[in-house]
C-alpha cells in the first residue's frame, strides 16, 4: 500500500515537472486547475505505470547525481525565465511548484538513471547478421583503414562543399595577426615589440600552424590553397583520431554495437565534417584529449608505466597545455592523481610531470619572449568576478560610493558597465578591461569586489549562475555550427572565398541545422545532456568503489570545470572536446563496470 502511494506520488510530482515545462512559457502563467487537463493525465497514468516496475536506486552516488540534476532542472528554467532565481521563491505558490517540481525530477532521474544502469549491466549483444556480420568482420581485421576509409568518404561532401576552409572571427583573427595585420586583441595587452603584432590570446602554436599555412598558400598565388592545407590536415587528423578509437574499443572487446554505433556517429553527426573544415584551436585540442585519455586509461588499467607510454604522455601533455591556454588545468586535474595509484612507478610519474612543467615554462617565460610574443590578457581569467561586479553596478549603482567606483575604473570602464552587462557573456564587460592595471590596483579593486559581495551576495551568485546554468541544463541548448563566410580576410586583402558550390553548402547546413531536432540521435549535440552523461557515469564508478578509473573521468570533468568557468553560457565550441569524446568515454565506462581488469 505504501508503495503504490509513494509511486502515485511520484508519478503526479513527475508530471507537474514534466508538463510544466513542455506546456507553459512561464510558471507565473500558470494556473492549479490546468493541471487537471487530459494530456497531464495522460503522462501521469503512463509514468505511474513505468514506475510500478523500476526501483529507485539504494546507492547513494545515484541519489547524489539525481539530486543535482532536479536542483540545476529548477534552477535552470528560473534563470532561463527570468535571469533570477525569483521563480523558486517569489511568493508561496511558486515555492510549492519548485519543491513539487524538484521531486518530480528527482524521482524520474533516479528511476531512468537506475534502470539504465541495470540495462548496462545486463545487456548482451546479440550475433550480427547478413551483411552487417560479413562488415563487423572486415573491420575487424582492418578497424583503422576501414574506419578511415569510411569517415573520409562521408566526410567528403563537406571538404568539397566548404574548401577551402571554414573560418570563424577567431582563425580569421589569427591569420591576419600572422601576416602581421593589427587585431582587436591588441586593445587589452601591451606589446612586447610594436612590430611584432602576434600575440598568445589565441596559442602561438596555432597560430603558427594556421598562419604559416595560409602564408604557404599565399606565396604561391591564392591564400586558399594555404587553408585547404590546413583543412585537409586537420580533417586527415581527425577522422584518423576516431578511427583510432574505433579500432582501441575492438582491441578492448567493446560491445560490437557499442563500436557500430560509435563509428555511425563519427560518419553521419555533422559536428564531425563541419567542425573538421573548421579552422578552431578546439578540433586539435579534443583530439589530443582523446588520445590522452585513452593513454591515461591505459596506464591505469595495466598498472605499469612504459618507457613508450612515458615519452607518449609527455609529449600529448606538452601539446595539450600549448595548443589551448587552459588545457594545463586538464593535466594538472588529472594527471598528478597517478602518483597515488601507481605507487611502484611514483618516480617516473614525477619525472614526467616535472619534465612537462619546465617545458611549459620555459616556453611561455623564455621562448614566446625571445620570440617577442606578448602574452593573452589576464582578463580571461576573469570572467566570474567581472560579471559580478557589472551585475552588481547594473542593479545597485545608487550604492556605489565614489572610493569604490574610482577602484572598479581602475580595472574596467565603470561608466559602461551596466550598458555593456549580458547575463550569459562576459566579453563585452571583459573587453573594456584597462591593460595598464597594475597589480596594487587588481588588489584594490578584490577588495572592492569582495566588501560587495558581503552587501548583495545573491547579485554576485545570480551573475554567475547566469553565465553557467545552460551547461546543465538541457533546455538552454545551443547548438550550432560554423558555416558563415567570413570576410576578414578579404576586406583586408587577402582573397578567401568559398567555392560555387553554394547549393551543396545549403542543403549540408541545413542538415546541420536541423540534426538537434533529430529524435534520440539528436540529444548528442545537447551540451547538457553530455555533463549529465558524465556525471553519471562518475555517480557509477563511485558506486561501484572503481576510484582509480575517475582519474580518467577528471579529464572530461576537468573541461567541463574550465566552462563553467569561461566566458560564455552554453557554448557549444568550448564543450566540443568532451563532446567529441563521450563514445569512447562510454565505451571505456563499460569496460571499467564490466571488465576483468577493472576491480
Amino acid at each position: 500500500m505504501k508503495r503504490n502511494l509513494l509511486t502515485f506520488f511520484s508519478a503526479i510530482v513527475s508530471t507537474v515537472a514534466l508538463c510544466i515545462h513542455i506546456e507553459e512559457r512561464t510558471i507565473l502563467e500558470i494556473n492549479p486547475s490546468n493541471l487537471f487537463s487530459f494530456h497531464y493525465f495522460i503522462v501521469g497514468l503512463l509514468l505511474f505505470f513505468f514506475y510500478r516496475k523500476i526501483k529507485i536506486s539504494s546507492h547513494k552516488a545515484l541519489h547524489i547525481v539525481s539530486i543535482l540534476f532536479s536542483f540545476f532542472m529548477i534552477i535552470g528554467y528560473s534563470y532561463e525565465t527570468v535571469g533570477t532565481t525569483a521563480l523558486l521563491w517569489k511568493d508561496g505558490w511558486l515555492i510549492i511548484m519548485a519543491i513539487l517540481q524538484f521531486l518530480g525530477y528527482y524521482f524520474l532521474f533516479a528511476k531512468v538513471t537506475h534502470l539504465f544502469y541495470q540495462s548496462l549491466l545486463k545487456t548482451s549483444w546479440k550475433p550480427f547478421k547478413g551483411i552487417v556480420k560479413n562488415f563487423w568482420k572486415h573491420l575487424t581485421k582492418h578497424p583503422f583503414i576501414l574506419s578511415l576509409s569510411i569517415l573520409l568518404l562521408c566526410w567528403l561532401p563537406y571538404m568539397i562543399a566548404f574548401y577551402p576552409a571554414i573560418l570563424s572571427p577567431d582563425p580569421s583573427n589569427q591569420i591576419k595577426m600572422f601576416f602581421g595585420m593589427k587585431t582587436s586583441y591588441l586593445n587589452s595587452v601591451n606589446l612586447i615589440d610594436t612590430s611584432v603584432v602576434i600575440t598568445n590570446h589565441h596559442p602561438f602554436l596555432h597560430t603558427l600552424l594556421l598562419g604559416g599555412l595560409a602564408k604557404v598558400g599565399y606565396l604561391l598565388g591564392s591564400i586558399n590553397i594555404g587553408l585547404f592545407l590546413y583543412s585537409l590536415l586537420q580533417v586527415l587528423a581527425l577522422a584518423s583520431t576516431c578511427s583510432y578509437t574505433i579500432q582501441y574499443m575492438i582491441r578492448l572487446k567493446t560491445n560490437p554495437w557499442m563500436v557500430l554505433l560509435s563509428l555511425f556517429i563519427y560518419a553521419f553527426i555533422p559536428m564531425f565534417p563541419f567542425y573538421g573544415m573548421s579552422a578552431v584551436k578546439d578540433v586539435y585540442f579534443g583530439m589530443l584529449i582523446l588520445l590522452y585519455s585513452l593513454k591515461i586509461y591505459d596506464v591505469i588499467r595495466f598498472q605499469a608505466m612504459k618507457r613508450k607510454d612515458a615519452v607518449f604522455l609527455l609529449l600529448l601533455m606538452i601539446l595539450i597545455s600549448l595548443v589551448r591556454n587552459n588545457g594545463v588545468y586538464t593535466i594538472i586535474l588529472s594527471y598528478p592523481f597517478l602518483f597515488f595509484i601507481l605507487k611502484k612507478y611514483r618516480k617516473i610519474i614525477l619525472g614526467i610531470f616535472l619534465l612537462f612543467w619546465s617545458v611549459y615554462l620555459g616556453y611561455h617565460n623564455i621562448l614566446l619572449p625571445i620570440l617577442k610574443i606578448t602574452p593573452g590578457s589576464i582578463r580571461e581569467v576573469f570572467s566570474i568576478p567581472f560579471q559580478q561586479t557589472a551585475r552588481y553596478v547594473t542593479f545597485y549603482q545608487d550604492e556605489v560610493t565614489q572610493k569604490e567606483e574610482k577602484a572598479i575604473q581602475k580595472i574596467l570602464d565603470y561608466s559602461h558597465l551596466a550598458s555593456q552587462y549580458n547575463p550569459k557573456k562576459s566579453d563585452p564587460v571583459k573587453n573594456h578591461y584597462h591593460k595598464n592595471a597594475t597589480k596594487e590596483d587588481l588588489k584594490n579593486y578584490f577588495q572592492v569586489w569582495a566588501s560587495m559581495f558581503l552587501k548583495h551576495p545573491m547579485v554576485y551568485i545570480d551573475a554567475t549562475m547566469s553565465n553557467i546554468y545552460g551547461y546543465f541544463y538541457p533546455n538552454a541548448t545551443n547548438w550550432y555550427l560554423y558555416y558563415h563566410y567570413d570576410k576578414r580576410l578579404q576586406d583586408s586583402g587577402l582573397s578567401y572565398h568559398y567555392n560555387q558550390l553554394q547549393n551543396a553548402r545549403n542543403i549540408l547546413t541545413l542538415y546541420g541545422l536541423i540534426f538537434p531536432f533529430i529524435p534520440i540521435i539528436g540529444a548528442f549535440s545537447n551540451i547538457a545532456l553530455n555533463v549529465w552523461m558524465y556525471l553519471f557515469m562518475i555517480s557509477v564508478l563511485f558506486m561501484l568503489k572503481k576510484y582509480r578509473y575517475l582519474i580518467v573521468m577528471m579529464i572530461p570533468f576537468s573541461l567541463i570545470l574550465v566552462c563553467v568557468a569561461g566566458p560564455v553560457n552554453t557554448y557549444f565550441r568550448y564543450a566540443l572536446p568532451y563532446v567529441f569524446s563521450l563514445p569512447t568515454f562510454f565505451a571505456l565506462f563499460l569496460k571499467m563496470i564490466k571488465g576483468k581488469n577493472c576491480s
